[in-house]
Parts: structure tokens; C-alpha cells; sequence
């Protein structure tokens, strides 16, 4: 299975269901934090001994929320069973840093510390159950979720690579990829893309309208629409409205919409050219469509060199 497609949970699932979902899957699945959604080291342990050898990842762990030696040893613990490993942190939602007293101008060195913590727990010798398991020559890669440019620069720093949230406009992102490989050539750069499955892009787009309205539903995302074709006024009408609905163009500039191999083709075309990996992202009643996708996508990406 290629290394530049992979899978991600939202954290709209339990556990089992999540095991179920990705049945059809058998490349990397990427597990979000949620606050109000299923734990993600429980989530990824369910689908580790589920599945033997099936690659993990985090997209992300808020790291403010856990321990970094909590999050250490789960991540070994995967290993352990057999799942190579991926780490992705962020510093979480702001009202998550609020509840937590943090100091927002402090946010980029705190993560940056916490990364160094991080590794100095993941280098430290392992237990012996954990060297019986295998645990103890497996590297695991760092990633910071990151879009802001101080934290593209901390990324380039301290960590492996970033990931770069869904919901965001192709040459937004692009940007940010540039700004990246320009102070780490060898970083790794990881895209989040939304899809929406159907049998046109009109219907496609309507899976995804529900969710859509209550991700984009605050003043964070005015930026973001606006950059999609939006205009103000029409934000300022969505906002307001209890019926409006994001116009198919919309959603055309910041997810994946269509039958599936359409959206593995558009995906080629708009997003494999500079990211080195792409996570596939739908809510939880919408994964067997995202699915579809990365399988349509696993087949046509060894023909794509970026």
C-alpha cells in the first residue's frame, strides 16, 4: 500500500465502530482527538489488535492534554503490537487552551518544548516487554499540526514534517508546503482532504452540507470561505441563517466531491503535486465513501510522480 495515501478518523466513532469502518482499508489510518468524541489511544489500540501490522497515526494529539511520557508509552505500545507509528501534535482548539489557562503568545516554544520531551521519552531505553515486542528499533516520526507561519518555522525545526488541516484552499495550502521545504527540504509535508462521495459533485457536496455547517459555523472560518468564493456578506447571511447551505463551488474549493474515482483523480491533479502524503477525511456515517477513494487513489498513485 503506497505511503502517500492514508485514512483519517475524526473521532466520531467508538472504538468497535471504528474497527468496523476501516474494514476495507489496509493502509495507514490517522486517529483524531476530539473533545467530544471516542479517546484516540483507545480508538488506536482497538484497530492495532484488530488488525496486526496495520500503520497508525495521530492527526493530532493535543499535547497540553496529555503527559508526554502518557503519550510516549502509548505510541511504543502500538508498536508493540505490531503498528509502525506516527505522532501528530498540536496545541488543540482555542477554547481548549482557554479552559487550560494557557498563555496564547507562548503556544509555538511550549509545543516546541513539548516535542523535545517527547523525544527524549521515546529515545529512552524501553522496558523489557516492550524490547520483546519489537518496540525498541522503531523511530517514531514527530509531526506538528500546523498552518501559522511561526509554527511552519517550528515544525522545520523540531520536528519530522507538519500536518496541514482539511477545509482549506488548495493554493492556501500549497503555500504553506513551500514555506516549509524552504527551511526543511526533507520535511515531510501532510494534507488533510475532506471527500464527499456520490454519483455527481452536486451530490457529493450535499453528503458533506450537515457536517460542513457545523465545522464552519464561527468567525474562524470567514477567512477560510472567503478564500474559497464566498463573499462577506453571503458568510455574514450563512451565519445567520438556520437553512443556508455553502454553494457546491464552495465546497468544490476545499474538499474532494464526486464519484470516487473522480475525487482520487481531482486529488491527483489539485494535490499530490506537492504534498507527500494525503489523509482522506469524512464523517464517520461518510467513511465508506472516503474509502472508496483511497482505494481508487492507492491504484492511481504510483503512476504520479510529484
Amino acid at each position: 500500500m503506497s505511503d502517500r495515501v492514508s485514512l483519517g478518523l475524526l473521532g466520531d466513532l467508538d472504538p468497535r465502530s471504528a474497527v468496523e469502518a476501516v474494514s476495507g482499508w489496509s493502509g495507514r489510518v490517522w486517529i483524531a482527538e476530539s473533545a467530544q468524541g471516542a479517546d484516540a489511544l483507545v480508538t488506536a489500540s482497538a484497530l492495532a489488535v484488530s488488525r496486526p501490522g496495520r500503520p497508525l497515526g495521530f492527526a493530532v494529539l493535543v499535547s497540553a492534554l496529555r503527559h508526554p511520557w502518557s503519550t510516549a508509552a502509548g505510541c511504543r505500545t502500538l508498536v508493540a503490537c505490531g503498528s509502525s507509528v506516527a505522532l501528530g501534535i498540536g496545541s488543540g482548539e482555542p477554547r481548549w487552551k482557554r479552559q487550560l489557562g494557557l498563555d496564547e503568545t507562548r503556544i509555538v516554544p511550549t509545543l516546541k518544548a513539548d516535542i523535545l520531551r517527547l523525544r527524549e521519552h521515546l529515545a529512552a531505553p524501553p522496558p523489557a516487554w516492550l524490547s520483546r515486542g519489537g518496540a525498541a528499533g522503531h523511530r517514531i516520526p514527530i509531526f506538528v499540526g500546523a498552518e501559522g507561519p511561526r509554527m511552519i518555522d517550528m515544525a522545520a525545526q523540531a520536528a519530522d514534517g507538519v500536518i496541514l488541516p482539511f477545509l482549506r484552499t488548495d493554493q492556501y495550502l500549497h503555500d504553506r508546503v513551500v514555506a516549509l521545504k524552504a527551511r526543511a527540504p526533507g520535511a515531510r509535508a501532510i494534507t488533510e482532504v475532506v471527500v464527499g462521495v456520490g454519483d455527481t459533485s452536486d451530490e457529493g457536496a450535499e453528503r458533506l452540507q450537515r457536517w460542513l455547517r457545523y465545522i464552519t459555523r464561527g468567525p474562524a472560518y470567514r477567512d477560510v470561505l472567503t478564500q474559497a468564493g464566498l463573499t462577506s456578506a453571503a458568510f455574514d447571511h450563512y451565519l445567520e441563517s438556520r437553512e443556508d447551505v455553502l454553494p457546491v463551488s464552495v465546497v468544490r474549493s476545499i474538499a474532494a466531491v464526486g464519484p470516487p474515482r473522480q475525487c482520487a483523480e481531482d486529488i491527483v491533479r489539485r494535490v499530490l503535486p506537492w504534498s507527500d502524503e494525503v489523509i482522506l477525511v469524512a464523517p464517520g456515517r461518510h467513511l465508506g465513501g472516503a474509502i472508496q477513494v483511497a482505494n481508487e487513489l492507492a491504484m492511481l498513485v504510483s503512476d504520479h510522480r510529484p
